[in-house]
């Protein structure tokens, strides 16, 4: 699996957190399945990015946890939920999939835009035969 890590990510209420809570954030959106669940050993995980498994276990605690700071106020703010032993729910998980990245949202401007100008020159056609109509009797009056 894959995931997207966005600026956003690095400017939230994980701020200051240290990077192992970064990076035990970039393990959870890279192998989160798409019913937005993931299984996290800690015990592999340490392993995995070379730190201590205490750091990790602290980690995934403080993303189970209330985060009144966070910006997905679902679930209290909380980033996962925990449903087994290693099993957890990601909250934010299809907001995350569903965004675009820059480029998809230039097309997705693009196309907007075009058919707000195709809309907005169809309601002037419509209205133009009623704005000459009306010089014309402003003409005939005088």
């Amino acid at each position: 699996m894959y995931g997207k890590l966005y600026e956003q990510t690095f400017t939230g209420s994980m701020v200051g957190s240290g990077p192992v809570t970064f990076a035990v954030w970039a393990y959870i959106v890279a192998h989160t399945k798409p019913d937005h669940s993931v299984e996290v050993n800690a015990r592999i995980l340490a392993l995995l990015i070379g730190c201590e498994e205490e750091e990790v276990v602290a980690a995934i605690k403080s993303f189970c946890e209330p985060d009144h700071a966070s910006r997905n106020k679902n679930h209290q703010g909380r980033k996962l939920i925990k449903e087994g032993e290693y099993l957890y729910f990601v909250t934010g998980h299809e907001r995350f999939r569903n965004c675009k990245d820059n480029e998809g949202r230039k097309e997705y401007q693009r196309n907007y835009q075009k058919e707000r100008r195709k809309r907005l020159r169809e309601q002037k056609r419509k209205q133009l035969p009623d704005a000459q109509h009306e010089r014309e009797l402003a003409v005939n009056s005088e």
